[in-house]
């Protein structure tokens, strides 16, 4: 019987060790994962805001005889990549957050919900953001800023195409990044989500034989 409870207080102490690493490097990598989705959806934000902002002041109202801009330009694709941007920065700022702070307690089943919650939900929003993107830009009857400002990239003034042009390509260039970047934070929150469920029925199989080992 000792030699029994001992077998099981070694093994118990071996799980509990192997998976105290896997959980710390389950923090850093989602924590180093957060911080890239952050960085790009701010940088998909900053480019596309600039784009918007000059196109509000270079677009004239149908009174003059030369606009810069068509009347029928299509401003929704810009509007759907700046918005999930934002909404995807602002889930990931909320779970890095949480689980950059301090506690003394482990709290991983809710930064396992934060991180399942930012991940899945910036998946979605990524992926809707590129493809409403890119239907709305591949259709040859609409003009968007970035379809507009491409076809006069040699024109600087009075608004600089070339650099609108940049801007646009580069914040569906990022957007498509942030679609790879969310589908790796997913799967590094379904991997958690298994160890931790893996853990649970390990420690309730280890209680079992205990109490078996005692009646």
């Amino acid at each position: 019987m000792h030699s029994q409870s001992y077998y099981i207080d070694t093994s118990t102490d071996e799980h509990e060790a192997q998976y105290l690493i896997t959980r710390s490097r389950i923090r850093w990598l989602r924590c180093g994962l957060t911080v890239l989705i952050v960085a790009t959806a701010l940088s998909i934000v900053g480019c596309l805001a600039h784009t918007f902002h000059v196109f509000h002041q270079t677009n004239l109202s149908p009174d003059w005889w030369l606009p810069l801009w068509p009347q029928s330009i299509d401003t929704r694709p810009t509007t759907a990549l700046l918005s999930s941007s934002c909404v995807i920065a602002c889930l990931s700022l909320v779970l890095l957050t949480a689980s950059l702070i301090p506690s003394p307690h482990p709290r991983t089943i809710l930064l396992n919900t934060l991180a399942a919650v930012a991940s899945l939900g910036g998946l979605v929003l990524s992926i809707f953001g590129v493809a409403y993107y890119q239907t709305l830009s591949s259709d040859p009857d609409s003009n968007t800023i970035q379809t507009w400002a491409c076809a006069f990239t040699e024109i600087s003034e009075p608004a600089d195409w070339g650099r609108l042009c940049g801007e646009s390509r580069a914040g569906l260039n990022l957007a498509i990044l942030l679609v790879i970047l969310e589908l790796l934070s997913t799967i590094q929150t379904g991997f958690a989500m298994w160890v931790e469920r893996r853990m649970t029925k390990i420690r309730d199989a280890q209680q079992e034989v205990k109490r078996a080992g005692q009646s």
